[in-house]
């Protein structure tokens, strides 16, 4: 089914009057079309033209689409062929900046390397949205550190969060302290795989079998009994020692998970909402620091004050 779904989405993108942003620009030129005012009764519009790239129901179909990759990207990347991916490296220079963003949060979801010479061409070449150059300039650092691991953990911001906006201000945290960000992938062991100086984690996102798993990781690191993991296992628990990782929980669904009695490291409990907040305490970590949940507000205050 997601299969289908994936398919159907990728084509609608290239359809419905799909043009990148230099072929509208030369379609403009050779009077083709008129070039779409920024004010314009849209319905109007879309009656005088309705073939335009940037008529309403042209326009919405791809941006429709663009959405429903995005949101495949965020719950299973690895469904992505490379035919796909040929698509969505074509159509993220849509004239359509709101297909632009949606499919450069998708790059960055997805993690391919394959994506890297794309997005920096958007970053280059982005003149008209902001947010868009923003989404591609993550999804690029995203996959350079995916290619080049940093050596350093302790430099290192572990989240497992759709949330583009907590993203975002974790990213500008981190490259204000010359840190990373790495995320992890929901249903996979990247939660444990990955060091880092915090991890922060909505449970829901990462999945419940990842969660569980992760539990028994931090009981088998802080409360190792009985006959515990195999021998390779017990060998790697005991190179690393105890995991005294701080985690910022920034989900709801309390009563539906197992809590993370094992940690050894702070448990913080936040609502994902507070995104400005959850970065200020990942820079506390970041410059290795306690977690002070007072002075985190403080700074979030003086940043928002200036």
């Amino acid at each position: 089914m997601a299969t289908e779904r994936l398919k159907k989405a990728a084509d609608e993108l290239t359809s419905n009057g799909f043009a990148t942003v230099w072929e509208y620009e030369r379609q403009i030129a050779a009077g083709r079309v008129v070039r779409k005012p920024l004010l314009v009764d849209d319905a109007q519009f879309q009656q005088d033209h309705p073939e335009h790239p940037l008529a309403r129901d042209n326009r919405f179909a791809r941006i429709d689409a663009a959405g429903e990759l995005l949101d495949l990207a965020r719950s299973d990347p690895s469904t992505f062929s490379p035919a796909v991916m040929n698509k969505l490296h074509l159509a993220v220079f849509d004239c359509c900046a709101a297909v632009r963003e949606s499919l450069a949060k998708a790059l960055f979801f997805i993690g391919d390397p394959a994506s890297l010479k794309t997005l920096q061409t958007l970053v280059d070449r982005e003149a008209e949205s902001r947010l868009v150059r923003r989404a591609a300039v993550m999804a690029a650092e995203r996959i350079q550190t995916l290619k080049n691991p940093p050596a350093d953990v302790k430099r290192c911001v572990v989240v497992a969060s759709d949330d583009f906006r907590l993203l975002d201000e974790l990213y500008g945290a981190a490259y204000e302290l010359d840190g990373h960000v790495l995320l992890a992938s929901p249903d996979t062991p990247d939660v444990i795989v990955y060091g880092g100086c915090v991890k922060v984690i909505d449970r829901e996102f990462l999945g419940r079998k990842a969660w569980e798993s992760f539990c028994a990781y931090l009981r088998e690191c802080n409360e190792p009994v009985g006959d515990g993991p195999d021998e390779e296992v017990a060998a790697w628990l005991q190179d690393i020692g105890p995991d005294e990782t701080p985690l910022l929980i920034i989900d709801n669904a309390s009563e539906d998970f197992s809590q993370p009695e094992a940690a050894a490291g702070e448990v913080v409990w936040m609502g994902k909402s507070a995104a400005c907040l959850i970065a200020s305490v990942a820079q506390q970590t970041l410059r290795g620091e306690d977690i002070d949940l007072c002075a985190a507000v403080d700074g979030v205050n003086r940043r928002h004050s200036c």
